[in-house]
């Protein structure tokens, strides 16, 4: 009979950083969209100029 060596390679420490910092900032980002964004459209529409000083 013959054996196979098992493969029991660990992860690269590398990859499971950048995998962390990405899951992270992509958290960070939704929530920062969520808690940030007007509920109401309306009050986006309250900020923008008059039409008149629009355009040249």
């Amino acid at each position: 009979m013959i054996y196979r060596k098992r493969l029991h390679r660990r992860p690269d420490p590398l990859i499971l950083l950048m995998f962390f910092v990405i899951v992270g900032l992509c958290a960070t980002i939704s929530y920062q969209l969520i808690a940030c964004t007007p509920v109401d459209h309306s009050e986006v529409a309250v900020q923008s100029p008059d039409a008149g000083s629009i355009g040249g």
